[in-house]
């Protein structure tokens, strides 16, 4: 069964692409590159929608995505701080290094002198409970409805901010997701409905939006997946080369 197809180039001498469309042949004739798909026979290259093959509705494409790795000096860690794409068109790009998670989404870039910069941020959705983007709050006194009451005064908690609960054991918090909040007043805040809601003595602590805490993504290498999708992707894009500012990393 086939599951994706590879482009081989001559002038690379090696496999250059992954291609998700699935032809029953393939034939190159005059420069032109043919395909047969359910029987019928289909030109490569002739439509305007790039990303589009065969009779694939516009409203369910793929998009399209390039890989790359940073792995200047291997035996060092390192300290990646920001990207910048010489490219036509911003790019959605998500990543890893051996120690960190990387997520930029292509409104997040911005374009200076032809190029499109931005600095390296933290998945949007990745929750670590030792940085400072998890807060803690106090302990809930009182749950009615959506609407959870702190005993004390609450002073670091924005809407939009995700709640989260902790139930107390001994000297530990097993933590549980509440849900996005809504509004928030000196002593209680009120959450989306369909949360989770807590009980009346457990701990209540909110995460910001962790790529607000950004820093950089350490370690020995950087890679990346550059991407657009859906209709996105279908018009022409150039992307030229991808760079990265990035020091040593001193423990």
């Amino acid at each position: 069964m086939i599951i994706d197809t590879l482009t081989f180039s001559n002038k690379a001498e090696g496999w250059t692409s992954r291609w998700t469309y699935r032809p029953e042949w393939m034939i190159g004739l005059n420069s032109t590159f043919y395909s047969f798909k359910g029987g019928n026979l289909y030109k490569h290259d002739s439509n305007q929608n790039r990303t589009q093959f065969y009779d694939q509705p516009i409203n369910n494409l793929y998009g399209f995505s390039v890989e790359t790795i940073f792995n200047e000096s291997p035996m060092e860690i390192k300290m990646f701080k920001t990207l910048s794409l010489d490219c036509t068109t911003a790019l959605n790009v998500e990543g890893y290094t051996d120690l960190d998670k990387v997520e930029i989404l292509k409104d997040q870039f911005v374009n200076k002198e032809g190029e499109f910069h931005s600095y390296v941020r933290r998945p949007q959705n990745d929750v670590d409970y030792e940085l400072l983007s998890t807060q803690g709050v106090g302990v809930v006194s009182q749950v009615v409805s959506n609407t959870i009451t702190i005993a004390g005064e609450i002073t670091n908690v924005n809407v939009g901010d995700i709640a989260y609960g902790g139930v107390i054991i001994g000297s530990q918090i097993s933590p549980f997701l509440i849900g996005q909040i809504s509004s928030v007043t000196p002593s209680s805040i009120n959450v989306a409905v369909g949360s989770t809601l807590p009980a009346v003595g457990n701990y209540l602590f909110i995460v910001k939006q962790s790529s607000v805490e950004s820093y950089g993504a350490r370690g020995y290498f950087l890679n990346l997946k550059l991407s657009l999708s859906g209709t996105e992707a279908t018009s022409d894009h150039e992307l030229f080369a991808v760079k990265s500012s990035l020091f040593k990393s001193f423990p």
